[in-house]
């Protein structure tokens, strides 16, 4: 029975969340920084210190999310790849 499911169609729909997820990673670290930076000027070092270790949590999600959309963007540029380097009929 043949799949009805378009791989490309999927792999350019995971490729466009992820790269929006990673948009939205860089505005939740910039912000925790931003955070951290401000509760340290205020002369909140217990802040500050919370505000920096939350700092990671969006890095962690956002090398989460690359690892879980790295197959689908690989297969995707080895199909574009593999369109642009074909053999040609006879050559």
């Amino acid at each position: 029975m043949k799949s009805t499911i378009n791989q490309t169609a999927v792999n350019r729909t995971v490729y466009w969340v992820a790269k929006a997820f990673a948009v939205m990673m860089l505005a939740a670290y910039l912000a925790a920084l931003g955070m951290a930076l401000h509760a340290y000027g205020a002369g909140d070092k217990n802040g500050a210190l919370l505000w920096a270790v939350l700092m990671l949590l969006p890095l962690a999600l956002l090398w989460l999310a690359s690892v879980l959309a790295a197959p689908f963007i690989r297969d995707m540029d080895r199909g574009m790849d593999a369109a642009k380097t074909a053999p040609t009929v006879g050559g």
